[in-house]
């Protein structure tokens, strides 16, 4: 998690990049969360799609469940060397949480790669305390789990004034499955 972070201020430092509008999708919600607490200066906002929003200290482990938790460590040890996840390979893997078409699956999927298991496991390391200046959104993808309750972390966030949230028709997977409302989304929060 560490180096993606580095590689996202390095990007945002050697380019001069300011006033970013920085969106972290998933797991990425981490990434952003780090990048945010080492470079808030060149940053206009943090959009969290349909993505964890870590505190201090936890890892993605922290906020899964057990069955979640022990399922990729059997994916990691069967089918990653040991230290890598290896992307989904059908878009009904739980991972994906998705349902695109089999073309735009087949597109998508010969652009995967493994993710390393380090980063599921490695505390997120803030340095800071949140720049309250910079603006957050939330975007929820509510296809497939319209019946569920939000998470209590979630709640928190879709109550709280400090945040813009919305809630899109879409599956998790919306960048691949739906880019357009996507895009559509991104724009009226920017």
């Amino acid at each position: 998690m560490e180096t993606h972070i580095q590689d996202i201020v390095n990007l945002l430092h050697y380019q001069n990049l300011s006033d970013v509008q920085l969106v972290g999708h998933s797991l990425g919600g981490f990434a952003i969360t780090g990048v945010a607490d080492r470079a808030s200066e060149r940053l206009a906002s943090l959009i969290y799609l349909d993505a964890y929003v870590p505190k201090n200290g936890e890892s993605f482990f922290d906020l899964v469940d057990n069955e979640r938790r022990r399922a990729i460590e059997q994916t990691v040890r069967r089918d990653g060397d040991g230290w890598r996840f290896p992307p989904p390979q059908i878009p009904s893997e739980s991972s994906a949480n998705s349902h695109p078409s089999e073309d735009l699956w087949n597109r998508v999927r010969s652009r995967l790669v493994p993710q390393p298991f380090q980063t599921l496991t490695q505390p997120l390391r803030l340095l800071h305390s949140p720049d309250q200046r910079l603006a957050r959104s939330y975007i929820v993808c509510t296809r497939g789990v319209e019946d569920e309750p939000l998470e209590p972390r979630l709640e928190r966030i879709r109550t709280d004034p400090a945040w813009r949230w919305r809630e899109i028709d879409a599956e998790h997977l919306v960048h691949i499955t739906d880019p357009d409302l996507l895009t559509d989304t991104l724009l009226a929060l920017v």
